[in-house]
């Protein structure tokens, strides 16, 4: 839930009065009051707000039988009972969320209180403290503030009319074009934006009108098209560039060009705006405007048969700057001084300042919110915030000073600095406030931006949203932060257009400093230059306190890794377009010899390391202080168990989820920082447990609904600012059901249907567009199992799926809202997806979808695709595809939560945690091992280390390991059904529902029995599920569980005992329950298959026999049984020994520190028996010497002394240097069996290499390569390269 807007004594006293009442009444009390989900939000918008409270009680089975919400004008009403407002009287329902009064009737700048009496199943009635919520401005007609920016912060050429005239029509007669582009010496007449302009100064009268170009140049629409001039975006943007001719080959036209605006209606008008094109620079100066008209006439007529006169002609227009570069853009600041006479009641400020605005009243911050007010489609939806600044007026003098910076509003051009997009999305900053105060005696005063205001240049000399900041503390004026700032100097602001996006209240939580901590360490790589070290991976800002002379420039560079000289490695240095193009800070001393304290104010990054040039003496990390920032969501959940690797894992993956709730759920805070959809849509789970979405959600809703084409297409992030990426980055049905995804998720996790109603005709258009894009029922586009290991699950089936999927939700989606004939439509839709799913990719003789990959039939199962007769079939498969990997990973995000869910839904949790347990690539151990602080973006590691996308293994910690799992909506009612990992010592797993806190806890005592608590809140029911024990093995109390003191159930069910609860906290004790493990005899059979005839000198009949018995007692599940799974194993395992193999490691399991998995090099190859192949196993290019290693897993401890290794078949060769052959049992302890150094270069190059030694047993064998080959002839790269790889023994 959300926490804000309300500050000093009225935020303590609504704080200690909602969540410090001491209110008690048989045995329970009413709290956690919640308006549109937030608590005590200062200013929403929404004239029928949401209201949801719950109960609290140590005592058992208490539920509400009836509520009566009131609302009141004043504290004194609601505290006395009385809703002036609105009162629903008694209501019988336990219903306590998502309440909507009818008739409600709010007013604008105004604040309510609220209460609510619960009576509970006794009759029993308590009242809950009184709540405060504030209403923001419910009309546009509310504000009366103006938008405002600096003098000339547009580069646009005004030109005044002889004298005002009527008209309808206004045309622009172009006969010469100036300096052009660099465009083969062609030109063109090009520009951004007209606006005509009458007597209102404010008002442009071109807005949206229709507009006729002659000589268009048609093949670039719709970025260059006519309808742009005038649909109020003034820079080229990757949205709406201009209005563009076709090419010329002189600037002198042997015709004019006519651009005619036809205004609707006769009004007056006396000057017209040309703004030049931004997005590129002329041809003879880059700080000039190109294709601007030189020669040109102004004319008008007032109707369509009048003829034109000639208002204003001009010769010789200079050619127009362009607006600075991002690197030389000092931003503005605006400020205003007012005076307060009378004793305050309130004082609210309404304000949105974009991209990004800071205020100050009277030197401090009106808020602790930071990045304010949030990105969105700003030519949609514009959010503006609001703050309670009662507390920090004074009587007498007051000044307001807002700062501004881009974000992503303002995106200009940066030739050396990084950046996501390379044009600007909407021109220069601009401000809107209006403060509102109300004096005891009931008078007003609004102090409200317009022409009055001062702006001047702040000492942020540059801001760019992925770039960086530069500030010149030399620059901040006098005494700015004195009450009686007088603003001297300053220049008057001027008066701009409104955005084109309408005006939104915030109503999601805003973002934060939510934790700070400091440095661990500050090295030296090189003179000069420190690196600071914060410990871990995070994302936010970071603050300095350091000293030196005035003038002293230094430059701190940001990133989450390091390179191979220990300096910071920025992914984005080469990658835009082959210019290094850094992401860096500067910070000018103004020399104050008590120190500085500085750090960004309009940027966030993700970051551990932090490296500084220009200081002449070694910082000390005290003086360094993280910032970790993030939207100010509730934490509700916790997870801790005995296993350390576990806790690490879900360590490292909160951190990278929480690295990106920012105003939308981005892929990560440093790359990129777009809201991809694929996170919240199948990350949602894994997320919701631990942190509340409930407000949040809508949020991403909005953006999506925002973004939507009008084909239905859905941009595959959201908000795109008109950036739409090609082919299968910009449209991919995964990343596209966020749309339907969302809000049906958010209905089951928190019972809010508003979502669902207010978004859904968002989802049938993409519905149709899915059914626009698809063949027999099929889609064929998009990005499929991104990030897959295992790339062999193909890009049209994994997309299919998801059409299925979503087709059957929004039949339920149809079914809640009651709309019968969408229901039928997408029921039978269903199945014809589902139909042609199965007859395109499913193989029935194997059991098997698409590939057989992991993804493939984990995708099946988990969105019940898979005949039922087939079930066993397919999941077997999935079982066995897991064994067969090594119990890695190798699916990619789309695949990873069916996997993870498939197979813990179907009894294989035990696969689950030992795929938990691997530590080397692929899989979460592997991160551990080497270090991680946060998830990287690829099990690789490649490129990012703080992607959130990988994540699913937490939702499996909360509903499987911990088993919370929501099994009506809302948790209204709930399973907690643990998985007792016979490996563990205990799990404590927590999260929030609506009702309240669930809690699910367990520890293992000293006779080996399990002791787990139980934690279920008010109004709602869990039941408790244990599998393997019998209902006389459970004790509650020493006795046997039965109906009584909050127990409702107590029964066995389908072979599982299942106690159903009231709420209360319940302990019971019971043994280890006993569960099936077929992980044994799945590596036994694994192992059995890669053994091939043709490699075998004996035991080959007994192998086969044992394992078609193997193979036939899975078949059957039902009949499955510890003895039979135990004789099955024990055969196999002695027919594996008494096989005699010539190579060893054939077929056997390939594990290694890096791998290509591209252009032919698998991993896979190095023992597949192929030494012919042009391509092997190869690790991944380095531009220095690395350290690398492959080896084989030979599934049990074998006897050898003998490897081969084959090299590369290639003119140079890629073997290695310096190397070691090592053995091991458990991939933890090496032994080394062979080392050499300076080894020669094979001759002839593929010449095989034969290595023995003293005769050995071990499971693992590997190569250890710490001198590789460079390869001149591939860009000097370091490899390590194998054909193949055997083991023998002689």
């Amino acid at each position: 839930m959300q926490h804000f807007y309300y500050s000093g004594k009225q935020l303590f006293l609504i704080l200690f009065l909602i969540l410090g009442s001491t209110l008690k009444a048989a045995g329970f009390t009413v709290g956690s009051l919640r308006v549109n989900d937030c608590v005590a939000p200062m200013g929403i918008d929404t004239p029928q707000p949401r209201f949801s409270w719950n109960m609290q009680s140590q005592e058992k089975g208490q539920y509400q039988k009836a509520y009566r919400l009131i609302i009141a004008s004043t504290s004194a009403n609601a505290e006395n009972g009385v809703g002036d407002v609105f009162d629903s009287k008694r209501i019988d329902s336990e219903q306590s969320s998502q309440i909507c009064p009818p008739m409600l009737s709010l007013k604008s700048k105004t604040d309510y209180y609220w209460k609510v009496q619960v009576w509970n199943q006794d009759g029993t009635a308590v009242w809950s403290p009184v709540a405060r919520f504030g209403v923001a401005m419910l009309s546009a007609a509310d504000w009366t503030a103006e938008w405002i920016m600096a003098p000339n912060a547009f580069s646009a050429a005004e030109i005044e009319l002889d004298e005002p005239v009527l008209s309808r029509y206004v045309r622009l007669k172009v006969s010469k074009i100036g300096v052009p582009v660099n465009e083969e010496g062609k030109w063109r007449l090009q520009l951004a934006e007209i606006e005509v302009y009458g007597l209102d100064e404010r008002q442009n009268l071109a807005t949206a009108c229709k507009v006729t170009m002659t000589d268009e140049e048609t093949r670039y629409k719709p970025l260059w098209q006519a309808s742009n001039l005038t649909d109020g975006f003034k820079t080229s943007t990757a949205k709406s560039a201009g209005g563009s001719t076709v090419t010329y080959s002189s600037g002198n036209l042997s015709k004019p060009v006519y651009i005619t605006i036809d205004l609707g209606s006769e009004m007056m008008v006396s000057r017209v705006k040309l703004y030049p094109r931004t997005d590129a620079p002329s041809k003879n100066d880059a700080t000039k405007a190109g294709n601007f008209p030189a020669d040109f006439e102004i004319q008008t007529k007032t109707t369509r048969d009048a003829n034109y006169r000639i208002c204003k002609k001009v010769s010789g227009y200079p050619t127009p700057q362009l607006q600075p570069s991002g690197e030389n853009q000092q931003m503005p600041m605006f400020g205003t001084s007012f005076h307060v006479e009378k004793e305050i009641r309130s004082a609210k400020v309404y304000a949105c300042g974009l991209g990004l605005f800071e205020m100050m009243i009277n030197g401090e911050k009106a808020t602790d919110h930071v990045l304010e007010p949030g990105e969105s489609t700003y030519d949609k939806t514009v959010l503006y915030a609001t703050y309670d600044i009662t507390d920090l007026l004074k009587q007498g003098s007051n000044a307001v000073v807002v700062r501004t910076g881009n974000g992503f509003y303002n995106n200009p051009y940066t030739p050396t600095r990084y950046q996501v997009f390379s044009v600007t999305p909407y021109g220069p900053t601009r401000l809107l406030a209006q403060i509102e105060i109300v004096y005891n005696d009931g008078t007003k005063q609004i102090i409200r931006t317009g022409k009055d205001w001062k702006t001047t240049p702040s000492e942020i000399t540059t801001t760019l949203w992925h770039g960086g900041e530069d500030f010149d503390a030399r620059l901040t004026p006098e005494g700015i932060e004195r009450a009686d700032f007088a603003f001297e100097g300053w220049n008057n602001a001027v008066i701009c257009n409104d955005p084109v996006g309408k005006l939104k209240a915030q109503f999601y939580p805003p973002t934060q400093v939510i934790e700070t901590f400091k440095a661990v360490k500050v090295t030296s790589p090189e003179k000069g230059v420190y690196l600071i070290d914060f410990g871990r991976n995070y994302a936010g800002q970071y603050e300095f306190n350091l000293k030196a002379p005035a003038g002293t420039r230094i430059v701190l560079k940001r990133s989450d890794r390091l390179d191979e000289n220990g300096r910071v490695w920025q992914y984005s240095d080469e990658w835009y377009q082959g210019v290094r193009r850094a992401v860096y800070e500067s910070y000018i001393f103004k020399g104050d010899e008590n120190g500085e304290t500085w750090g960004p104010r309009f940027v966030y990054h993700g970051l551990r390391y932090l490296e500084i040039s220009g200081l002449k003496e070694a910082p000390s990390p005290e003086q360094f202080t993280a910032k970790l920032i993030r939207a100010g969501i509730d934490r509700v959940g916790r997870f801790s168990c005995s296993d350390t690797l576990l806790n690490q894992i879900s360590l490292i993956t909160e951190r990278s989820i929480e690295a990106n709730i920012y105003n939308t759920l981005t892929d990560c805070p440093h790359i990129e920082k777009l809201g991809w959809l694929e996170v919240p849509n199948l990350m949602y789970n894994s997320i919701s447990p631990v942190f509340d979405l409930s407000a949040w959600m809508p949020k991403i809703s909005m953006d999506i609904s925002d973004n939507q084409r009008s084909s239905g297409m859905v941009h595959t992030f959201c908000p795109d600012w008109g950036h739409t990426y090609g082919g299968e980055f910009g449209d991919d049905p995964t990343w596209a059901a966020a749309t339907i995804m969302v809000p049906w998720q958010t209905y089951q996790t928190y019972g809010n249907t508003a979502l669902l109603e207010e978004h859904y005709d968002v989802m049938k258009k993409l519905m149709d567009y899915y059914a626009s894009r698809s063949s027999g029922y099929l889609l064929h586009y998009g990005l499929g199992d991104w990030g897959a290991y295992d790339k062999t699950t193909s890009r049209d089936y994994v997309v299919s799926c998801t059409y299925y999927q979503v087709a059957g939700v929004m039949k339920q989606i149809a079914d809640i809202l009651k709309k019968s004939d969408d229901a039928s439509k997408y029921d039978e839709l269903t199945r014809n997806i589902g139909q042609a799913i199965i007859k395109t990719y499913y193989h029935a003789d194997k059991r098997s979808f698409d590939s057989g990959s992991q993804a493939a039939n984990a995708i099946a199962l988990y969105v019940g695709l898979v005949p039922e007769e087939d079930r066993e079939g397919v999941l077997r498969n999935l079982v066995k595809s897991v064994a067969d990997a090594g119990y890695h990973l190798t699916t990619g995000e789309v695949g990873l939560k069916p996997l993870f869910l498939s197979l813990a839904a179907n009894g294989y949790n035990d696969v689950v945690y030992k795929m938990t347990q691997q530590k080397d690539m692929p899989g979460y151990g592997y991160f551990i091992e080497q270090g991680c602080t946060s998830l990287p973006e690829f099990w690789d590691m490649y490129r990012s280390q703080m992607h959130c996308m990988l994540g699913h293994i937490e939702g499996w910690f909360y509903a499987w390991l911990g088993g919370i799992r929501n099994t009506g909506v809302a948790y209204k009612q709930f399973e907690i059904a643990p998985y007792f990992a016979p490996e563990l010592d205990g799990l404590n797993a927590s999260t929030s529902s609506v009702y309240g806190k669930i809690t699910s806890s367990w520890k293992r005592l000293s006779d080996g029995r399990i002791e787990a608590t139980v934690e279920v809140p008010c109004n709602s029911q869990a039941t408790l599920v244990i599998s393997g024990i019998s209902l006389d093995d459970v004790k509650y109390g020493g006795r046997t569980p039965a109906p009584g003191d909050g127990i409702l159930k107590a029964e066995v069910k389908d072979g599982k005992v299942n106690i159903t609860l009231a709420s209360g906290t319940y302990t019971f004790e019971f043994p280890q329950p006993s569960y099936l493990s077929l992980i044994r005899l799945n590596e036994l059979i694994s192992m059995a298959e890669s053994v091939k005839e043709s490699n075998t000198v004996s035991g080959w009949d007994e192998l086969q026999e044992a394992l078609k018995e193997a193979c036939k007692l899975l078949e059957d599940s039902s009949s499955l049984t510890a003895e039979k799974i135990s004789r099955a194993e024990e055969r196999l395992e002695n027919a594996l020994n008494q096989t005699v193999e010539l190579n060893l490691a054939l077929g056997k399991q390939v594990y290694y520190s890096t791998s290509m998995e591209s252009y032919g090099w698998m991993a896979y190859k190095l023992t597949d028996g192929d030494t012919l192949s042009s391509t092997g196993y190869s690790s991944k290019a380095s531009k220095t010497n690395t350290t690398e290693y492959a080896g084989v897993d030979l599934g049990r401890p074998l006897e050898f002394n003998t490897v081969k290794l084959y090299p590369r078949k290639y003119t140079e060769s890629s073997f290695p240097k310096d190397f070691e052959i090592q053995i091991s049992e458990d991939k933890q302890q090496w032994e080394t069996v062979y080392q050499t150094e300076n080894y020669p270069t094979p001759s002839p190059v593929d010449a095989v290499q034969t290595f023995d030694f003293k005769t050995v047993k071990a499971r693992y064998v590997r190569i250890y390569a710490t001198k590789l080959a460079c390869l001149k002839t591939d860009n000097n790269n370091y490899y390590l390269q194998l054909m193949e790889m055997t083991v023998e023994k002689h």
